[in-house]
């Protein structure tokens, strides 16, 4: 929960949704994750240890690789925050590589409500569908068939309203599915007249400090040391 004005002491709670890979359990050592189900049943044995352990993985049904995100997405965060976290008023998706500055978030939440259309992040323009099939981003005209996408706030990091992702869920039950999933949303949202808002990513997430945490075994947070003497999960 952010206080969002200390005089007032209103605050928002937001949910911060990380996506993950069965393969990464070191990143999932200093946060917590949404992911897939693996193909590799001793990595899935892994995995129901590390949950029992933790409790505090949210695990999908359906196999992890990169042409089921926006499954994740949609089943995953989406619903997850419109049906299990009715308190909270905002969302932040993000990867299991950033380390997001909260303080700097704060600040773009002071002037927001959560029941208005909030769509932000590092907004790109004028972005064209890859259309060679089996390379990386890869969609087919069946999914998309305009030759630019619209505006789109990539998956590094992407902060919605709860008014937003309600209408977005709602929206993505009646649509063909895309294989990138910021994309994904992105079409949804300019389907919805939902303008994306630019967000400063810079100062907002680094992938050099998940990249120093995990090389130091330091955790950060809000731009400072969380913990200086963190050397991993403690044991039970």
């Amino acid at each position: 929960t952010l206080t969002n004005d200390a005089s007032s002491g209103s605050a928002s709670t937001i949910l911060i949704n990380l996506e993950t890979h069965p393969t990464h359990p070191q990143y999932r050592f200093v946060l917590r994750f949404l992911l897939g189900t693996p193909s590799n049943k001793d990595l899935q044995d892994e995995l129901m240890k590390e949950a029992r352990f933790h409790n505090d993985i949210i695990q999908l049904n359906f196999e992890d690789i990169e042409l089921h995100l926006t499954y994740k997405m949609v089943y995953g965060t989406f619903r997850w925050f419109v049906e299990v976290c009715p308190h909270a008023s905002f969302i932040i998706s993000t990867d299991d590589d950033v380390i997001l500055s909260l303080r700097n978030i704060q600040q773009h939440l002071r002037p927001r409500s959560p029941g208005a259309d909030l769509y932000g992040g590092g907004t790109t323009f004028g972005f064209h569908p890859n259309r060679q099939p089996h390379t990386h981003s890869y969609v087919p005209e069946t999914q998309f068939p305009g030759s630019v996408y619209p505006p789109f706030n990539g998956g590094l990091f992407i902060l919605m309203s709860r008014s937003t992702v309600q209408r977005l869920y709602s929206h993505a039950q009646c649509h063909v599915l895309i294989n990138a999933d910021d994309i994904f949303v992105a079409v949804l949202a300019n389907e919805l007249k939902i303008i994306p808002t630019a967000l400063p990513v810079k100062g907002v997430v680094s992938k050099e400090r998940r990249k120093l945490a995990l090389e130091t075994h330091v955790a950060f947070l809000d731009g400072e040391m969380l913990h200086p003497r963190w050397s991993g999960p403690r044991e039970r």
